[in-house]
């Protein structure tokens, strides 16, 4: 069932209008908690803002395309979907069988160290929903995040020329580490856990494509 959904989830970013999915992680990979996970999903990005050095005075304006070599900084906003299946919730309850899904919203400004890496920081909310045996449902929970450390790495970055630019920017692979802040409980899970976590990094790995320069000038 968790391969299904997925599949959905990709066959709709891939049959979308072009404008809907010209930038989105098409494998988002969410590490597991010392708790639940790991989760399985995919992300959609927007890049909103862009600051430019122009002559050696900053500029910023909206920027879907990130082409010029111009570009210093770029504020991104992104929303992620990911599940985890049906599988045990928590290592002390194997019998615990559920499915748990985790909806992100968040906003990393990166700095344009060169043309084939961006590193940056962020923060936003995740919130976790999903089932509990007997087929109770959860209600959200939900938690703050902070982003210390977001990387997007271009491995084509270096490519020039007006058409070379543009496809040397489609492939994307990001790393980002989030703090989850407050209390990760398996009470507020519905489960006889004694899972307790006061915060957590969550790690995330994800690859994604960026059309937006083939959409825009």
């Amino acid at each position: 069932m968790t391969r299904l959904r997925l599949a959905t989830a990709l066959a709709v970013c891939l049959l979308w209008p072009a404008g809907a999915f010209a930038q989105s992680d098409i494998l988002d990979w969410l590490a597991e908690w010392s708790g639940p996970g790991p989760f399985m999903g995919v992300t959609f990005s927007m890049r909103t803002v862009c600051a430019r050095d122009n002559a050696g005075k900053l500029t910023t304006n909206w920027c879907l395309n990130d082409t010029d070599p111009n570009i210093k900084t770029v504020l991104n906003v992104d929303y992620g979907w990911a599940t985890t299946g049906k599988q045990a919730r928590f290592p002390d309850t194997p019998a615990d069988i559920g499915v748990l899904h985790q909806q992100r919203v968040s906003a990393t400004y990166m700095y344009r160290v060169g043309p084939m890496l961006d590193a940056g920081i962020g923060g936003g909310v995740l919130w976790i929903t999903g089932d509990a045996p007997g087929g109770a449902f959860i209600d959200a929970q939900v938690h703050p995040i902070f982003i210390p450390i977001a990387v997007t790495f271009t491995p084509l970055g270096m490519l020039h020329g007006p058409k070379s630019i543009k496809a040397g920017r489609i492939l994307r692979v990001r790393f980002s580490e989030r703090y989850v802040f407050r209390d990760i409980s398996a009470f507020d899970f519905k489960s006889a856990s004694s899972y307790l976590r006061h915060g957590e990094f969550n790690p995330s790995f994800s690859i994604g494509l960026d059309f937006w320069s083939f959409f825009t000038h």
